[in-house]
């Protein structure tokens, strides 16, 4: 999404606090630095926070969804993958080129967003007994 992103992380030792807390400056970090490369004043502007005299990217509060069911996961990956075409960015979940969508339904070459699938469910059930 332009302003805003949406993933699903699992890490192997459960602590999803710890993972934000490296992961959202590396970031935030990475951003102003393509930001200077570019010269995207207007960019570096908009993340500068004057108050803590910092850069600023993710908002206070935190929106970690714990997703504790199969059900869930779907329901949260199907949202991920249609929240493009509800903002009326493209047509399909494939066009959509930051999307994990394809990665996922699909044998492109040209896949910008690869999942970790060393670190994925080996089987899932769904709730009708069907196995994926």
């Amino acid at each position: 999404m332009p302003e805003h992103i949406h993933f699903i992380a699992n890490p192997q030792n459960g602590d999803i606090n710890h993972l934000l807390s490296q992961l959202k400056p590396a970031i935030t970090q990475r951003i102003v630095e393509i930001a200077v490369e570019q010269h995207q004043q207007r960019t570096l502007n908009w993340l500068f926070d004057a108050r803590k005299q910092c850069y600023r990217l993710w908002q206070e509060s935190k929106y970690n969804f714990h997703l504790y069911t199969e059900r869930l996961i779907w329901q949260k990956i199907n949202y991920i993958h249609t929240n493009p075409i509800a903002r009326g960015l493209v047509s399909t979940a494939t066009e959509y080129l930051y999307s994990s969508y394809r990665a996922m339904y699909e044998s492109d070459e040209e896949i910008m967003i690869p999942l970790d699938r060393e670190f994925w469910w080996e089987e899932i059930v769904m709730d009708d007994g069907v196995v994926i």
